[in-house]
């Protein structure tokens, strides 16, 4: 019986042995899917760590709600654009170092020096002289300018390495005018990077962007001077075709990317490029374009085709004159205040004298109670008149005696009054429903402002 009972419960102990093994296994497993799963949330947390430190560091607090959405497109070209300029910058000092005397036995500190202080001093001259001719346009074509500053700056890097080609003789004058070229690119440089600086920040907060953009500035900076060490260790002689070589493919890279940096750029204020794309769509057909669509128009270097329209002419200017002399005629003044009566502005324009169907010139003088809005609809006018002299239709006109000259032209002017005064308020609506900014108009106009009455 005894045996009977121990041969009849083996079986049972084996089950129980058996699901005490399998047991322990899954146990066993579980306990390491889950420190498996532990040391994966750890290095997922110090992942995200790292990335959110470094987001602190190169990035706007508040990221991305506190920048605009073409931030981080300039930002990457931007960065690109400074690699390749801290090389080709080596490039120029090694060169720059090698003319004043360096390596040089028969040079001496004392002539360096001199050298150097011509240099700085010529470039600080001639960047005061820029900022006082040029100053009052930077903001008006914030894009234009950041270009044309690495222009400037590429041109004196470029003058820099010729010295070391040149005779002596011409190493001081050399480096005077490229050391002039790159202080215009501290001007303009820095006043176009203020502007897009001030768009980008959304929360007011253009001091964390500045700063920000300077931190990832030197870090590319670092990046950059670490490969040209490199690259100049590997570059003995500052005259080989690899120098040359070397400078050519990063500034070619280095214009490149500066061009798809100012591209990338959706600019909110109307400046006066922008403000005759969007009139002459308005005028052709009833429709004010978004920020993105003239972005994709606008051209980044851009001159104005006659006839010009000169915002804020002085008086004597706007009024029309005879054909001699400069003097105000009282009919013209009383005819062109009565006729802008309601307005603040007055505007006139300027035939050429033997082809009268042809304007040459639209005069605009503001008033000095002239609001953003009111420069506004004086530009939206003088865009109506000279898309009228420029059409196709006109330009081929016949030509007719001096009376229907007057007629055809006192026809227009009630056609411009008709369409700016009825169709004013509905530019403007089109206008902020679209994001543009209406606080500041960017147009670069002359700073006189007049004072008139109607008796």
């Amino acid at each position: 019986v005894a045996m009977f009972i121990a041969e009849e419960s083996c079986p049972t102990m084996r089950r129980v042995f058996s699901r005490s093994t399998t047991s322990s296994a899954s146990s066993s497993t579980k306990d390491k899917l889950l420190d498996q799963t532990v040391a994966q949330e750890r290095k997922t947390s110090l992942r995200r760590g790292w990335i959110q430190f470094l987001r602190s560091v190169v990035l706007p607090e508040n990221y991305p709600h506190s920048v605009t959405k073409d931030y981080v497109y300039y930002q990457v070209w931007d960065s690109l654009q400074a690699f390749c300029s801290s090389i080709t910058g080596m490039l120029a000092t090694q060169a720059v170092l090698k003319g004043v005397g360096v390596g040089d036995a028969e040079a001496t500190a004392a002539s360096a020096l001199v050298q150097w202080v011509i240099k700085d001093g010529f470039g600080m001259i001639g960047s005061i002289i820029f900022a006082w001719q040029i100053g009052g346009r930077l903001d008006c074509d914030a894009k234009t300018w950041r270009l044309a500053a690495d222009f400037f700056n590429d041109l004196g890097i470029l003058l820099d390495l010729i010295t070391s080609a040149l005779p002596k003789s011409l190493f001081l004058p050399l480096i005077c005018v490229a050391n002039l070229s790159k202080a215009i690119t501290g001007v303009t440089g820095g006043a176009a990077r203020a502007s897009l600086t001030r768009h980008f920040a959304l929360q007011d907060n253009m001091g964390d962007v500045s700063a920000k953009d300077g931190t990832q500035e030197k870090i590319v900076a670092l990046s950059g001077m670490l490969f040209g060490t490199f690259v100049i260790t590997s570059l003995k002689d500052a005259n080989s075709l690899w120098v040359w070589f070397t400078f050519s493919s990063f500034t070619l890279c280095h214009l490149l990317c500066n061009y798809m940096a100012v591209c990338s750029v959706v600019l909110e204020t109307i400046n006066r490029q922008r403000g005759q794309i969007i009139c002459r769509h308005f005028i052709l057909h009833n429709r004010v374009l978004s920020m993105e669509q003239v972005a994709s128009i606008e051209h980044i270097f851009w001159w104005e085709t006659r006839p010009f329209v000169h915002m804020g002419a002085p008086l004597s200017t706007t009024v029309r004159k005879g054909e001699t002399g400069h003097a105000v005629r009282e009919t013209d003044l009383e005819h062109l205040i009565s006729q802008f009566s309601h307005e603040e502005y007055l505007l006139s324009f300027r035939t050429h004298r033997g082809s009268p169907h042809q304007c040459t010139d639209i005069y605009v003088t503001l008033s000095q109670e002239a609001k953003p809005t009111d420069i506004l609809q004086a530009f939206l006018h003088a865009q109506y008149i000279k898309y009228h002299f420029t059409t196709r239709t006109n330009r081929r006109a016949r030509k007719g005696d001096e009376q229907d000259v007057e007629s055809n032209h006192a026809d227009l002017d009630r056609k411009a009054f008709d369409f700016v005064r009825s169709r004013f308020s509905e530019f403007v609506n089109g206008l902020e429903r679209n994001g543009w900014s209406l606080a500041r108009i960017m147009i670069d106009m002359k700073d006189w402002r007049a004072t008139w009455k109607q008796e």
